[in-house]
């Protein structure tokens, strides 16, 4: 019994990500839904056509909420819906909060559409510094996510703290939200 318990305690090591994301500080939470506006985008996997693809989408929903006279109630978030490797291509929805009556005043000639965020467990991390190393900040999230048992429960998505086009890029704050059950 004990060396059918130390193979199966090598077998779960051995199981676990390499990555280490001992310093990433990581929480558990329980987060309410929003309701947001938000366009749906497609991109490349490479990081100068993601950004390009980010702007180009957010720039339309806030103009379609400034033609609407709706004003947002947080900060820009950026909602992961698709990465694939294999066909290079990264699909996401670039969302803006508003408040739930006047989101409605949005037409469907904005092309900009009204949904709500996912609500429940997520694990969140916030991370600090250039967007361009954000992908490890994810790594190191999702590896914490394998290690602790956590299975997907949605799309991850990052708030945007700090505003990207006006903050320093060594001082940029993002939070990061993967839903979990």
């Amino acid at each position: 019994q004990y060396e059918q318990g130390l193979a199966r305690l090598k077998a779960h090591v051995e199981s676990l990500p390499s990555t280490d994301f001992s310093a990433a500080l990581i929480e558990r939470a329980d987060v309410p839904a929003q309701t947001i506006a938000f366009w749906s985008g497609r991109s490349s996997l490479e990081a100068s056509d993601i950004a390009r693809a980010y702007e180009q989408a957010y720039a339309r929903v806030l103009q379609a909420l400034q033609r609407n006279g709706v004003e947002s109630t947080g900060p820009l978030l950026a909602i992961g819906r698709r990465w694939d490797a294999q066909e290079k291509v990264y699909e996401f929805d670039a969302a803006v909060p508003v408040p739930v009556p006047a989101g409605t005043r949005l037409t469907a000639a904005d092309g900009v559409k009204i949904g709500q965020t996912y609500a429940g467990t997520v694990l969140k991390a916030t991370h600090k510094g250039p967007n361009g190393t954000l992908q490890d900040h994810l790594g190191k999230l999702m590896a914490y996510k394998r290690a602790a048992g956590y299975a997907d429960n949605g799309a991850p998505w990052d708030v945007y703290v700090s505003d990207p086009a006006t903050t320093p890029a060594d001082q940029r704050v993002v939070e990061t939200y993967v839903p979990v059950k």
